[in-house]
């Protein structure tokens, strides 16, 4: 059986194995995608993080992927 990206607590697993950056551009990517539509307005998402090892990283990505397909981001 394939292992399942998101559970009850969002996406889990170890810093830059598995979890990477690579993955949070991508997930944010498409989100912002499906939340903007077709010629929608630019959604609006807001990112903060806590003080864990890569933490700051990943939510950077995030926001790059999310930016990178017009929405706009507020950063906690």
């Amino acid at each position: 059986m394939k292992a399942r990206l998101f559970g009850t607590s969002g996406i889990r697993g170890e810093t830059n194995r598995g979890v990477n950056c690579e993955l949070a551009f991508q997930v944010s990517a498409v989100y912002a995608t499906i939340c903007r539509g077709r010629n929608g307005p630019a959604p609006v998402f807001v990112v903060g993080h806590d003080q864990r090892f890569g933490a700051k990283m990943l939510a950077f990505s995030a926001m790059a992927g999310a930016t990178s397909r017009g929405a706009h981001v507020v950063y906690l």
